[in-house]
């Protein structure tokens, strides 16, 4: 049934579904989406969709083009290594704040996410590892109360997710990672912010990604 006065929510709810399918490349960098297209696959109004597509051209995720629709941005790599810079910056001294701040029960929401993400390893979702290892940096934000810091880095860093999920990580990268994030806990719980921090940037570079191997395989995708 098509919805034609919708709540906020649910404003929120088509907005959410088109930037997920963008960010995880079911649609891909460069492809056309019409208002009408995406109001048939979402069951609203067209001018739902309109407001979406206003929104994702903000985070300069689609380029709105007059009579014919929406196309999805094409990846750019100065924003990636941009984007990365900041946050890396950013949650360095989030780190140093949670060495103070964070509490018991913020620890625990960490402990379990830490339980989640191997489960997940031992199955071999690697989407589910992304979505936990995201869930998992959030919960150390929202820990020092800078969780608007985070909602305003998701916001910039929608290349950076793209390119994550064209990337292919082995499990003895995802094993890595978690180890880290193990140490980072341990070093909240320590209070000891030189350790966290140090560990944090080393959880960076291993985020690096080979961008030659990524443009020889996907080269349409990329400006």
């Amino acid at each position: 049934m098509q919805l034609h006065d919708v709540s906020g929510s649910v404003r929120d709810q088509v907005y959410e579904a088109l930037k997920d399918n963008m960010i995880e490349m079911s649609w891909k960098p460069g492809t056309l989406i019409s208002e009408s297209m995406a109001a048939e696959m979402m069951l609203v109004s067209r001018r739902v969709i309109r407001e979406a597509f206003a929104r994702l051209a903000k985070i300069r995720l689609v380029d709105i083009i007059p009579q014919k629709g929406c196309y999805i941005t094409k990846i750019d790599f100065t924003h990636v290594d941009e984007t990365g810079f900041i946050r890396e910056q950013l949650e360095a001294e989030v780190i140093r704040l949670a060495c103070m701040r964070m509490t018991a029960d913020h620890i625990t929401v960490l402990q379990d996410l830490l339980e989640q993400q191997e489960l997940a390893l031992e199955a071999q979702q690697f989407r589910t590892c992304i979505e936990l290892d995201d869930q998992f940096h959030e919960q150390i934000f929202i820990g020092c109360n800078m969780e608007r810091t985070w909602a305003v880095l998701q916001q910039k860093s929608v290349n950076s997710k793209r390119v994550r999920f064209l990337m292919e990580p082995t499990i003895a990268y995802w094993r890595t990672m978690i180890s880290e994030h193990q140490v980072i806990l341990r070093a909240i719980q320590s209070k000891d912010p030189e350790q966290g921090v140090a560990v944090l940037r080393n959880h960076f570079t291993l985020q690096d990604f080979d961008k030659l191997a990524l443009l020889h395989k996907y080269s349409i995708y990329f400006k």
